[in-house]
Order: C-alpha cells, then structure tokens, then sequence
C-alpha cells in the first residue's frame, strides 16, 4: 500500500473516532461549557445580585466580637453554628452558616459593626451551589460524575484528533480559512477547525485540570500522590490524634487535603478544665499566627473537635489550614501550599486556574474564552452532521477503512490513554463495540 493510501486511510480512521467521541460528548460538554462560563465569574454576580446583604458602610468603631455577633443571630436564627466567613475587607458583610433544627442549613450575611441582618439564604437554593453540581452532575449521582470524567477524556482525544484532521497534508494546503459561506458544509467545518486551533490548548487544559475532581481518576490521584509522598503533608497529620472526620464535610477545601481528617482536641485544658477558649480568642490565634482577612472558621464538632481555619484565597500558593485544640488553644496543625508535595502543588495550582480564581480577571476571561470555544465547536459539529446526513443515513458516521498496521497503532495510542484514564478506557472498549456491531449490522442490511 502505498504512503498515500495510507496516509488517507488512517485520516479516516482518525475522522471516525472524532466522529465518534464528538457524538457520546456533545450533550454534556455544552453543559460544562454553560456551567462553566456562569461559575466562573460566581463572586461578581454574587455581588450583583446581593449587593444591599454583602457590602457594608465601614465604621470607625470596632466590629461587635464574634461570640456577641453570633448570640444575636442564633436568637433570629436557632441551630447549630457551622461555619463563620470572616469579611475579606472592611467594607463587607461577615457569613455565618447554621444548620437549622428541621434540617435545612441557611447562609446569614450579618454586619459586623451593627449586629443588624442583612439577608439570610437557603444553602441548597443558592443559584451557585445548583450551578456547580449541575457542572459536576453531582446533582444527579455519582455515577453521572463518572459519566463528566469520561467526557473529560474524551475531550482529549477529541483535541488530538482534531489536530491531526485539521494537519495541512498537502504543501499548497492553507492553515487558517475559510471557505464557502454559511449555507455550505464546508463553511461550519472551517469555522470547527479554526475554533479548535485557537482554543484546542484551552479546552486541553480545562480537561485536564478539571479530573482531579472526578469521582474516580481524581480519588485514584489523591491516594497514589499521598501514597509517594506527592501530595498533603502526611507527617503533620501523624503527630497529633485524629478522629474519622473527613475535611471536605466542612465545605469548600482545598483538593489536596479533602481526605484528610479533623485532629482532636485534648479532653481538657492546661488549666485543667473542659472550658473551650471560645470563639474570640480562637480568632485571637488565628491573626496571630498571621491569617489574612477573609479566612473561614468552622466550629468544633463536639468535645473532641478542633477550631478549623481555612484560607483559601485566588492564589493557590496562599492556601493554608490551621486546626487549633479548642480548650488549651494550641495550634495543633498549620500547613499549606509551601508543605504540599509535588503532585499537589501542580494540582493545586491547575484548579485554581480552572476556576478563574490564580491570575483574577485575566484567567477568568482565558478560561471564558474556553467554554466559548467549546459551545461554538457544539454549535459547528452539530450543524455539519445535519448537513452531512442523508436520508438514509440517520447516525451518517465516516466511512471505515481497513489496514490492520494503521489499526494497531492507532490502538496503541487509545490504549495509552485508555490506561492513564481507565473510565476512558472502558468507554473506549464499548465504543469500538458498538462500531463493530454497527458495521456488521450495516453489512447485512446492504447485502
């Protein structure tokens, strides 16, 4: 066969698994693309909408102390304190979360001079909540989650082949055009193409970085990067007792200590009482051990439990959780970005970009053009395969070649993958599956 032949038979094979991985994501990467592009900018429509309850007047008098603040509002408001979001600047409102007796956890915008309630919410009403488990499919289950770390893959190799159809294979071939007009096939395909040249590094990178959170690969991650010393600092965590609570049921965490578990406090003080030293003097600890404004402080859960500080600001390298002995006050973990390992670091670092929070406004708007990106290659694909389709041809995939030598190597390259991601993997088993049975099915109905 010559070099020709098979540079056309593998384009199609090519063509065919693009067409392929396009079809299984299409529904669901436009989700994440429309998802994405709303919590990206969830702090500037947050204070859009809410304005009136997140910004106050700054007073020259100081700030009511937080144990009369949250007296005030668990008389409005009865439950259990979970969570105080100190204000990032003087001109803010100051958040307590309290999970209320009938079940439902409400969100409180208080102001810190005053006392006065500025607004309350319904946590699981809050349109941003909805809007990330709608990103993640969480909303639905875990299995749909796996289903997002699936289409995550599948957006790479829709990114690889891409690349590889788009190639110039001709020396008179032009890199950037477009042909035709609308009405025109032709037309769609090289605004697709162009869109996935200019934004293919982009919508990559969004994949990528949006694994560490998927149900599977992003556990799998965590465990092998602890297990090497890649990822939190596991020393910390070995000095001090530890009871079988989770971090990440505290809220918002960073990724790389989301499996770690809450540190116990002593049965009692130095002064040899079981008086906690309350809320005011655990922020006393938390500024003196050099917390920027802005931190979040969740509550002790139980006797046992800890005062826990968590910064967690635009800037991974910034990131830092303290948990502190809610009797003696000792500060009995201190780590962030500085103690992660390697692994973490990167990842740490991935996220933060990926929610348009690491470079503020400019990475919001690269990672916007992304999503963009994405929703207009939905848009082109879509509009190609209808233009493409026949009568009777109702699914109308490209045609299949065969060259076993170009088969096996480009099985060797969805095999790398499939490996690296093994959800992907499976997807891939079953999607040849499919194919195979659909051409068989063809055969027969052709013969």
């Amino acid at each position: 066969m010559s070099s020709s032949t098979n540079r056309a038979t593998f384009y199609g094979r090519v063509w065919r698994w693009h067409f392929f991985a396009g079809l299984l994501c299409l529904p669901i990467l436009l989700s994440l693309a429309i998802t994405g592009s709303l919590y990206l900018f969830r702090a500037e429509i947050n204070d859009w909408i809410y304005h009136s309850e997140r910004f106050v007047t700054p007073s020259s008098k100081p700030a009511i102390s937080l144990q009369r603040l949250t007296q005030h509002v668990l008389m409005e408001y009865p439950g259990e304190l979970k969570l105080i979001q100190t204000p990032a600047s003087s001109d803010r409102s100051l958040g307590l979360l309290i999970k209320q007796p009938h079940g439902e956890t409400v969100q409180v915008l208080v102001n810190p001079y005053t006392g006065q309630t500025l607004g309350a919410h319904a946590e699981s009403q809050q349109w941003e909540l909805i809007v990330k488990q709608l990103h993640s499919l969480t909303l639905v289950g875990t299995w749909a989650n796996w289903l997002v770390e699936i289409v995550a893959g599948w957006t790479m190799v829709l990114i690889i082949t891409g690349l590889y159809l788009w190639w110039p294979h001709g020396q008179n071939a032009n890199l950037v055009r477009v042909r035709g007009a609308p009405h025109k096939r032709i037309w769609w395909r090289d605004i697709h193409a162009l869109t996935g040249l200019l934004a293919g590094g982009i919508i990559l990178f969004l994949a990528l970085t949006g694994m560490p959170w998927s149900a599977f690969w992003g556990q799998q991650l965590g465990k092998i990067s602890t297990a090497y010393g890649l990822g939190f600092p596991a020393y910390l965590w070995a000095k001090v007792p530890q009871s079988d609570i989770a971090l990440e049921t505290q809220g918002e965490v960073p990724w790389t200590l989301e499996k770690t578990t809450l540190p116990t406090s002593g049965k009692q003080g130095a002064s040899g009482t079981q008086m906690p030293i309350g809320l005011d003097h655990a922020r006393h600890i938390f500024a003196q051990v050099g917390l920027k404004a802005g931190y979040s402080i969740r509550l002790p859960m139980g006797p046992g439990g800890v005062y826990t500080a968590l910064q967690f600001p635009a800037d991974a390298t910034q990131e830092r959780v303290i948990h502190v002995d809610q009797y003696s006050g000792k500060v009995l973990i201190d780590t962030g970005y500085a103690a992660y390992g390697a692994v973490a670091k990167v990842t740490e670092w991935g996220t933060s970009v990926h929610q348009g929070k690491q470079y503020g406004l400019a990475s919001q708007l690269l990672m916007l053009a992304g999503c963009l990106a994405l929703i207009l290659l939905v848009v082109t694909s879509v509009t190609m395969w209808c233009k493409r389709r026949t009568s009777g041809q109702r699914l109308a995939p490209p045609p299949k070649r065969q060259d076993h030598k170009l088969t096996r190597n480009a099985a060797l390259i969805t095999f790398a993958l499939g490996v690296l991601f093994p959800l992907l993997g499976a997807s891939m088993i079953a999607a040849l599956i499919f194919d195979v049975i659909w051409q068989l099915t063809h055969q027969e109905v052709r013969q």
